[in-house]
């Protein structure tokens, strides 16, 4: 993954990641404003077909509460039929555990501002 700093604004893209040792402390001290995650999750077909393995919606929330700042922007979903996950489940498990977040939507124009 990748931080960016532009301004006030700190960003956070995971890529392609599963949670590891020491990511939640790394990404709390960076206190990111946006994060970046992937929820497609891994499994034995995406192994067989070589996919990178990713955090799935449920890792991704769990992340982003544990880190305890910024809004979530999901990835790695609806790109290929064989590597996607529901977006809708994301939706509901960040709802639920009071995870801001943002689904953006193609073309569609979003402005972020920093509460």
């Amino acid at each position: 993954g990748l931080v960016v700093q532009v301004g006030p604004w700190t960003l956070y893209h995971s890529g392609d990641t599963l949670v590891y040792e020491g990511l939640e402390e790394r990404l709390r001290g960076l206190a990111p404003d946006l994060l970046f995650l992937p929820i497609n999750g891994t499994d034995a077909r995406r192994d067989a077909l070589h996919v990178p393995p990713n955090m799935n919606a449920a890792e991704a929330v769990a992340l982003a509460q544990a880190v305890g700042s910024g809004v979530v922007v999901p990835h790695h979903y609806d790109m290929f039929t064989f590597n996607t996950a529901d977006v809708r489940e994301f939706e509901a498990l960040a709802s639920a555990a009071g995870v801001p977040f943002h689904v953006l939507n193609p073309g569609e124009r979003w402005t972020f501002r920093k509460s």
